[in-house]
């Protein structure tokens, strides 16, 4: 029996989703919310965070995984505020629809779907370590046909990936360590 989840990458301004199932040649959906969209208004983007979650759960997802947030320094109360407000909104489109989520360690996820999760010892300073993430995430999506324009959409995938491979052993041994590094030396 096929099973079919989604992986979510949340941040303040873009919303990354993405839907898959377990099933051989099956092709992911995935795209962006834009939630810059509501400004300043906390409420409305908590609420277009339940809203993209109460969609997946209606497209078939039967488990949500979400990117744990990511606590930087510089990040003041309100931004963390958001962060895990929307975390909390997602958990609470989980509970009434009586769908279970896990969250999703960032290094976690990238070292299955990148093949690592510490960028290469050259690039310096967080800015260029995250852009370097995001492109790569990206590249990753390409050379599995993914042809995705956004960062966001990319880094779903990559969580998406590895919700599959920890509830599906037939994914998990169809998409293992050898088929990505086959695949990152065809990128190289």
């Amino acid at each position: 029996m096929s099973v079919k989840v989604a992986g979510i990458d949340q941040s303040r301004k873009g919303f990354g989703w993405a839907l898959g199932s377990d099933d051989s040649g099956a092709i992911p959906s995935w795209g962006v919310d834009d939630l810059s969209e509501a400004g300043s208004n906390e409420g409305l983007m908590y609420f277009l965070a339940a809203k993209r979650v109460r969609e997946l759960i209606d497209r078939g997802a039967q488990k949500i995984f979400i990117e744990t947030p990511i606590m930087m320094r510089h990040d003041n109360i309100n931004q963390s505020m958001i962060k895990f407000g929307l975390q909390a909104a997602m958990m609470q489109a989980c509970y009434e629809c009586k769908v279970p989520y896990a969250w999703v360690d960032v290094n976690k996820w990238r070292e299955r779907f990148l093949g690592f999760y510490k960028p290469p010892p050259g690039i310096v300073g967080q800015k260029a370590r995250r852009s370097w993430f995001k492109e790569t995430a990206k590249q990753q999506c390409f050379a599995r046909g993914w042809l995705v324009q956004d960062d966001n959409a990319a880094e779903a995938l990559g969580i998406l990936d590895f919700g599959l491979a920890s509830v599906s052993q037939a994914y998990k041994r169809r998409v293992g360590p050898i088929i990505r590094r086959a695949e990152l030396r065809r990128m190289v």
